[in-house]
């Protein structure tokens, strides 16, 4: 039952940041009240979604992490999200070019709420690849280590999952810390690090 439960949550999930991205299309003129909007829909997404994962728990535990290429439900969200807000370039187009005025308003010596473009930059973070690649580099850890335990001996472990990390962390490491691990940690996203 776990991979049809799933498969309703996301589409549940699907249908509804859908409307709430659509329906910020053609807001608001005034460019403080159509980042608010914004801002309220981040809000308001992941406020649900937390929810959603915490009554799903169980379904986390024994669906998603013992099925491949599945995420848990938050970061089924953030995909959703992620695609939707590609799917209305508008509004991406508006957010991007928001934010940068906001910053070079202030740079000017402007009052602006920095509140406000620090959350909508927390949400840029947090949408992201950094998080998605961190995550497949422990499914394929936990992979590897699975199939040791399973059919390799035991002192092969250790040399296979030294090189496993070398090649998706090692040698990726200055573009991680330099696309998002610094804002990984200002947003405190502990699951993700």
């Amino acid at each position: 039952m776990g991979e049809n439960l799933y498969k309703r949550i996301e589409k549940e999930c699907e249908v509804h940041i859908s409307a709430k991205l659509s329906a910020l299309v053609g807001q608001s003129p005034d460019l403080v009240k159509f980042l608010t909007l914004v801002q309220e829909s981040w809000q308001d997404f992941c406020d649900q979604i937390l929810l959603v994962q915490k009554i799903t728990l169980s379904l986390d535990r024994k669906y998603v992490r013992h099925t491949l290429n599945v995420c848990s439900v938050w970061d089924l969200g953030l995909e959703l999200f992620r695609k939707h807000l590609k799917l209305a370039p508008e509004v991406e187009h508006r957010i991007v070019t928001g934010i940068l005025s906001l910053i070079e308003s202030e740079r000017l010596g402007a009052v602006v709420d920095t509140t406000l473009l620090s959350h909508l930059l927390k949400m840029f973070t947090a949408l992201s690849d950094i998080p998605d690649y961190l995550k497949h580099v422990e499914k394929r850890l936990y992979n590897e280590d699975k199939r040791c335990k399973l059919y390799l001996e035991a002192n092969t472990r250790k040399p296979l999952i030294a090189i496993a990390e070398k090649q998706l962390l090692e040698q990726h490491s200055s573009a991680i810390l330099e696309k998002g691990f610094v804002m990984l940690i200002e947003a405190k996203q502990v699951n993700d690090l």
